[in-house]
């Protein structure tokens, strides 16, 4: 056992470097996930309900009318 670890020690330091960085790319990875989840603060309703908006109902209309996203776009900026 000792002469086959002898002469193949340079396999097992290459795998064991190879499992370190994949242990440290998990854990980065891991760390990204938490930090760019999107969060919602408090139960403020009133700032999600889009239905409300004036200008986000004539844009659903312009929607249902076939206008173009450019043509939308063009229309609200020139207002």
């Amino acid at each position: 056992m000792q002469e086959f670890l002898g002469e193949h020690y340079i396999i097992f330091i290459i795998i064991s470097i190879f499992l370190i960085f994949s242990l440290i790319g998990y854990f980065v990875n891991e760390h990204n996930k938490k930090k760019d989840t999107f969060k919602i603060k408090g139960n403020n309703i009133d700032a999600l309900n889009i239905s409300s908006d004036v200008n986000n109902t004539n844009i659903a209309n312009d929607i249902q009318n076939n206008m173009s996203i450019n043509e939308i776009i063009n229309k609200n900026v020139n207002k």
